[in-house]
């Protein structure tokens, strides 16, 4: 199975690890929202955190668009999800665990569809929020990534 290390974010990455937004920033520090109760407040760390990660806020010739989202789980706690866009649809992998889903139209409409779903970890999810969507750039390569990620 393709990408059977990555979780939803090296997944829109293109990369097979498993990393949090901001471990491939200069500072090499991945976000946790363990804790974080509000999702304004998530969505602020997300967002900034992908973009200390090198994802853009606008598209260029060399781009494709990840589609950032906040799901809430059972008992309150936040958590991050992503999505990638192909050539014609979107895809996107349920945590570390979970298969690689592809040939969505819409992110937002499926993000919505898996709320009162259970994730590949079994956790119920009971609401989600889209912070918007980043756009890759071509560089770093996968390659790249994972040797920032084991330095």
């Amino acid at each position: 199975m393709p990408f059977e290390r990555a979780n939803c974010y090296g997944y829109a990455w293109g990369v097979d690890y498993n990393f949090a937004p901001g471990s491939i920033s200069d500072e090499r520090e991945g976000i946790d929202l363990d804790g974080i109760s509000d999702v304004k407040e998530a969505k602020r760390i997300v967002m900034d955190a992908c973009k200390r990660d090198g994802l853009l806020p606008l598209a260029n010739a060399s781009t494709y668009p990840i589609a950032v989202f906040i799901n809430t789980y059972e008992g309150g706690r936040l958590d991050y999800h992503f999505y990638r866009f192909g050539v014609t649809k979107w895809s996107h992998k349920m945590s570390n665990t979970g298969e690689v889903e592809t040939g969505i139209d819409e992110p937002v409409g499926h993000n919505r569809g898996l709320i009162n779903t259970r994730d590949a970890n079994d956790d119920l999810i009971i609401d989600q929020k889209c912070c918007g969507v980043l756009y890759r750039p071509a560089a770093p390569s996968p390659e790249q990534i994972i040797e920032i990620l084991e330095e």
